[in-house]
């Protein structure tokens, strides 16, 4: 199984999908080697899309392998990424009203 030594978030995106909606996303990023940086890859895509006005929220992840899927690391990263989704949602919200 392949594995991650160092993870970060990349840069958080936002913009309007092609339906229309308000989204944010982030990805994931993998490396081993930390002096060259050569093997950074996106591990995972995190996004979260508000449809009808807020009253819905659809938060994807993408995982770029089923090694990144399987990854206790890689998952708990995750989850602290997709609360940090669900708070800059919320400040959109609280904004937009």
């Amino acid at each position: 199984m392949r594995t991650w030594k160092y993870t970060k978030n990349g840069e958080l995106t936002a913009g309007i999908n092609e339906e229309g909606f308000p989204y944010f996303q982030f990805k994931i990023q993998g490396w081993n080697d930390n002096h060259h940086f050569s093997d950074v890859e996106d591990v995972v895509t995190l996004k979260a899309v508000i449809q009808n006005g807020g009253a819905e929220l659809l938060l994807q992840s993408i995982y770029a392998s089923e090694d990144a899927l399987a990854c206790p690391f890689i998952q708990e990263q995750c989850e602290e990424t997709e609360q940090i989704l669900l708070q800059e949602a919320q400040l959109w919200l609280h904004a937009a009203q």
